[in-house]
């Protein structure tokens, strides 16, 4: 009888050390016992769990997400973390707001996960069929004993800053059931996981659809700044088609921006002219002035009657010889 005893106490001696990190409760073993996710944030899978069958007989394996109970006697137990020395505690170790362990003040103290959170973690089966009823689920097929089954964990949580620089807890619980058709009133005792999660702070003030990789969301949004931009360069005239180099003639606006005086200068040696306007904003432009050919001879009125007159007296002069004769 003492040997049976001696027999029993060192199997459990044995599990205790082989399994430090995993629950045993009920014919089914669940690892690890506790889980922190850093970057609580966005869409994917933030772990697994492994769920085994420990007892002899067959069983389905029933799964829920919860959030730890309201009650003071719960709440007392829930997670505090010492970011300095890395240990864990509960809250009623905590006195004054100071770790026990390294009297450390920098502590992160969870709080239970609100009931409108929970609807965005989900679990998937990896190697199994896992089926959701209500707010349970339940493997599709039966697991002998030492069978196991690898579970994910997702969370879709969205970049909201209401949930911004949050520390959450919630609890996995592993149960079996004796009516699979009556999952709510026939599940025995079973074992727990706790799921630490810190969401880190928001830096954007602008919330991004869920699902969309936040990266992407800011991409769309300084491509969008940037069509706008170049849309009201070319509307307000900033943007012109002469510095597209696309030709474009001259014209004298008639809007009231005239510029208040001209005046002329000389461009090389063909008698180009550049008009220059006093108003500094008004772009010169070049026109051709049409030169007189100086070669050619040119008459004035007065030079024209004294030459004729002489005409008149070489006539005259003419006609008296021819009289004497």
């Amino acid at each position: 009888m003492i040997k049976k005893h001696l027999q029993i106490w060192l199997i459990l001696i044995i599990v205790l050390f082989i399994m430090p990190s995993t629950a045993l409760v009920s014919g089914i073993g669940l690892s690890p016992a506790e889980m922190r996710v850093v970057d609580a944030i966005g869409s994917g899978v933030i772990g697994s769990v492994v769920l085994v069958n420990s007892e002899s007989g067959s069983i389905t394996f029933i799964l829920q997400i919860q959030s730890p109970s309201e009650l003071p006697t719960e709440e007392e137990h829930l997670r505090v973390i010492c970011e300095d020395c890395h240990d864990t505690h509960q809250r009623y170790e905590i006195i004054d707001g100071i770790c026990p362990n390294c009297g450390s003040t920098n502590l992160v103290i969870y709080e239970r996960i609100p009931n409108n959170v929970l609807q965005y973690l989900d679990l998937s089966g990896v190697d199994c069929e896992l089926i959701k009823k209500e707010n349970f689920y339940y493997t599709n097929e039966k697991f002998q004993q030492n069978e196991q089954c690898t579970v994910e964990i997702l969370l879709d949580l969205p970049y909201k800053n209401e949930y911004s620089n949050k520390h959450w807890e919630a609890h996995i619980t592993a149960t079996t059931t004796s009516d699979i058709n009556n999952i709510g009133m026939g599940i025995l005792a079973g074992v727990q996981m706790r799921l630490l999660l810190d969401v880190p702070t928001i830096k954007s003030s602008i919330a991004t659809p869920a699902g969309i990789n936040p990266m992407i969301f800011f991409y769309v949004i300084v491509i969008s700044i940037v069509v706008l931009c170049l849309y009201f360069l070319l509307k307000k005239g900033y943007l012109t088609k002469e510095k597209l180099k696309v030709s474009k003639k001259f014209k004298i606006s008639s809007s009231k921006k005239k510029p208040s005086s001209f005046y002329l200068g000389k461009i090389g040696k063909y008698n180009n002219y550049k008009i220059s306007p006093s108003n500094k904003n008004f772009k010169p432009k070049t026109i051709k002035k049409k030169v007189v050919n100086k070669s050619k001879p040119t008459f004035h009125k007065s030079k024209q009657k004294k030459h004729f007159s002489d005409i008149k007296k070489e006539i005259d002069k003419i006609l008296k010889s021819n009289e004497k004769k």
